[in-house]
């Protein structure tokens, strides 16, 4: 089945999925195998509609070495899905989708031909680009981790090994959740960054024009508002006064606040 397609309606957009999930295993296609992960995946794999159910375990079957991923949602989170039970063709997955955040699941039988050489060809798949530190974002799904332990040891840094479906479905979306606060926070940092820059340039702009201070008064408190987020201790007098988590403005009142005031004339 390598030359599956699914046919989506032309009229449904997909969320961007820049989050994707390869599953290699023997035993994915057997209708009494996870059980527990299949229903915690669902999406819209029949093109005659538009709602999103959960994949049947004839689904798996035809899904099993296609060449295109399909479109999931985890807990409500949208995903991109590929499945295995060939160690070969599911490297290869890894080179054509090296620009995307990959969670691997794979049984320690077969994840013992292809976990060496994705971390020696492709060790970036598995470090944040900005810290650099690895990712645990391969799962070992394994009745006897002590069987494997030999190779697993290698690669500690970068495992997480489960005998329970729960237990790595449990962590597996808590990964997820704690992959989008660091890049919550470091957007945060971004937009810090950029607002200190906008104050030194509106700095030099009033010490060439008329003295107008709304727009710098405005990036200041934007300033102070992200520096209480990320050191809630630092106590700022903007702050005080203007905290954009404070639920007591009215949905008009923020955003309008969040607007840079019209140049003065």
């Amino acid at each position: 089945m390598s030359g599956l397609r699914l046919e989506i309606p032309d009229d449904h957009d997909y969320p961007a999925a820049d989050y994707m999930i390869i599953w290699l295993d023997d035993h994915i296609g057997q209708p009494d195998q996870y059980e527990v992960m299949k229903k915690a995946f669902t999406s819209n794999i029949d093109s005659r509609h538009q709602t999103v159910t959960n994949l049947t375990n004839k689904d798996y079957t035809y899904l099993i070495g296609a060449q295109n991923p399909t479109h999931i949602e985890l807990a409500d989170i949208p995903m991109l899905l590929l499945a295995f039970d060939n160690p070969l063709t599911c490297y290869d997955a890894f080179e054509e989708n090296k620009d995307r955040r990959i969670y691997f699941i794979t049984s320690g039988t077969l994840g013992k031909h292809i976990i060496p050489r994705l971390i020696e060809n492709h060790t970036h798949l598995f470090k944040d680009p900005i810290t650099k530190k690895p990712y645990s974002s391969m799962y070992i799904f394994c009745g006897n981790t002590a069987h494997h332990m030999d190779w697993l040891m290698d690669y500690v840094e970068h495992l997480q090994t489960f005998n329970h479906e729960k237990d790595l479905l449990t962590r597996l979306i808590r990964d997820v959740a704690m992959n989008f606060i660091e890049q919550s926070e470091y957007s945060l940092k971004q937009a810090l960054a950029r607002y200190k820059q906008s104050k030194k340039v509106l700095n030099r702009y009033l010490q060439m024009n008329e003295p107008c201070r709304k727009d710098l008064e405005h990036v200041e408190r934007r300033i102070a508002a992200i520096e209480k987020i990320i050191n809630p201790n630092k106590s700022d007098a903007y702050a005080q006064t203007d905290d954009i988590s404070d639920n007591t403005t009215n949905d008009n009142e923020e955003v309008e606040d969040l607007r840079l005031s019209e140049a003065c004339s």
